[in-house]
């Protein structure tokens, strides 16, 4: 249990608190002299244990000082309230103070557009002074904050009613007001390039870590008195979350029991359904079910059956009707959403040959080759997208049929078709399918995250699949998951 939110657990005897205290302020003491040690890495499970077990115990971590190498920029001037930004739209509130700057905003655009990868200098030189930090400055926040709001640049301002905009706005404003949660976002934005880069033991990662983990303490030790936080939950699941995509389960799930205390201590029914902290208390049970191979996300059974294939909560289903429901200017090709319409017409009518003992008729193999647009580049996002859903159907399709049979055998052209995948993800252009169909790569990333054979590849698809995820309306969140419910229950039968 992370915290038994009991008054009396106070009264802990005196002479075990002695101890207890000593020892942590003598561990404490040897890990800031060893901060930047690997070393450090093994440690976290004994503070993470300490965390756990004894909240009430404070460990002091290493006090942070101002960056002498780093000046702050002159504060951009201008700044009437209503102002045009980059994308032509007109917004609302100041263009500098502790938001990032119209102007500036408009200049990191055009960088990422021209396919310019800014140092730290130019980042700091892009963001100016508009970001104020809730600890004391280091030299790389500017470019591991441009590295987080880089993911959301082209598209949050696209899909304004959804998650992805709220974390693109009003949540960073969160992020810069509170050391916790500024930490743990620091610590996740770190994390992510770590698993990219397959760079283990990153001591700004570990930085990070520590200070989530020692700021989260003291929240929960002022818990009783003050209240426990949303930030303090979403940190959590930013450890969480890592936690089990690098393979420590373990702390995965100690941490997993943590916000379920801090969720029934503070209450589920006092988050607001459309705020971050909700989404990731949703989100977190998606990927807890989806690492742990069950057959469902959730942990009652759901009332009402769970049909095999065609139903309207299938992740398949509900990418095509976002699809239809889009304005035409931003839907995916033609011949895209064709192969999808006729796959999913596949899918649809193999329900009443399974159900015959029939063997029904294998969707088409072969694509072809997309109509000539004239635009080599145009070209080639079809032709990758096409791939990516030949590739994902072909996996989709076995399980189908595998789900039907009395002795299901295991897919043998499972292993070779998960690395396709993945290549094919990888050649495809990320923000072509963020601008014209989230949803449909998010069925695609679901598939690969379910079947994976292996953690490694799981990992890899979940960590692809947090942008898609997000650009989510809350009103749509449940859908969601009931599609991920499906597909659960499609690939993890026994």
């Amino acid at each position: 249990m992370f915290i038994a939110y009991d008054p009396s657990s106070d009264k802990t005897k005196s002479s075990s608190r002695q101890a207890i205290n000593a020892f942590v302020a003598a561990t404490a003491s040897v890990k800031r002299r060893d901060l930047k040690n690997k070393d450090e890495a093994n440690e976290i499970a004994i503070k993470m244990k300490w965390l756990h077990e004894r909240p009430i115990i404070m460990t002091r971590g290493e006090k942070e000082t101002e960056d002498d190498t780093i000046r702050d920029l002159p504060p951009v001037s201008g700044g009437e309230k209503g102002n045009i930004a980059g994308d032509g739209v007109k917004v609302k509130g100041p263009a500098h103070g502790k938001g990032r700057p119209l102007a500036d905003r408009s200049r990191m655009r055009r960088a990422v557009r021209d396919g310019q990868v800014p140092g730290y200098a130019a980042v700091e030189s892009l963001i100016g002074s508009a970001y104020t930090y809730p600890v004391p400055k280091k030299a790389y926040y500017p470019a591991l904050l441009f590295q987080r709001q880089n993911a959301f640049l082209e598209v949050a301002d696209q899909y304004r009613d959804t998650f992805a905009y709220n974390i693109h706005n009003s949540w960073t404003q969160t992020i810069l007001s509170d050391p916790c949660l500024f930490h743990a976002t620091m610590f996740a934005t770190s994390s992510y390039g770590d698993m990219a880069r397959q760079t283990p033991n990153n001591p700004v990662t570990i930085r990070h870590k520590v200070e989530t983990i020692r700021l989260l303490q003291e929240a929960i030790v002022s818990s009783q008195s003050h209240g426990l936080s949303e930030t303090a939950l979403a940190a959590t699941t930013y450890l969480l979350y890592f936690a089990k995509l690098k393979g420590n389960l373990a702390e995965g799930n100690m941490h997993d029991a943590g916000i379920d205390s801090m969720v029934k201590f503070k209450g589920s029914k006092s988050l607001a359904t459309d705020s971050y902290a909700h989404y990731l208390l949703q989100i977190r049970h998606v990927w807890n079910s989806t690492i742990d191979r069950r057959d469902t996300v959730f942990t009652s059974p759901v009332a009402g059956p769970r049909p095999l294939m065609g139903h309207y909560t299938s992740l398949l289903a509900i990418a095509l009707q976002k699809q239809l429901d889009r304005p035409p200017h931003f839907t995916l090709p033609l011949s895209v959403l064709e192969f999808m319409i006729t796959f999913d017409d596949h899918v649809a009518n193999a329900y009443d040959f399974l159900d015959l003992g029939l063997s029904p008729a294998s969707p088409p193999s072969s694509l072809g080759s997309p109509p000539d647009t004239g635009n080599d580049d145009a070209q080639r996002d079809i032709q990758c997208a096409l791939d990516c859903c030949n590739i994902a159907a072909g996996i989709y399709w076995r399980a189908i049929v595998s789900r039907r049979q009395r002795y299901p055998q295991p897919d043998p052209f499972l292993a070779s078709d998960i690395q396709h995948l993945k290549a094919a993800v990888l050649q495809s252009d990320t923000l072509f399918w963020l601008r014209y169909g989230p949803e449909v790569l998010r069925w695609i990333l679901m598939i690969g995250a379910v079947a994976a054979p292996s953690l490694a590849d799981q990992s890899w698809f979940i960590a692809r699949c947090y942008m898609p995820s997000a650009i989510i309306r809350p009103q749509d969140l449940e859908a969601f998951i009931l599609g991920v419910d499906h597909m659960l229950w499609l690939f993890n039968h026994s």
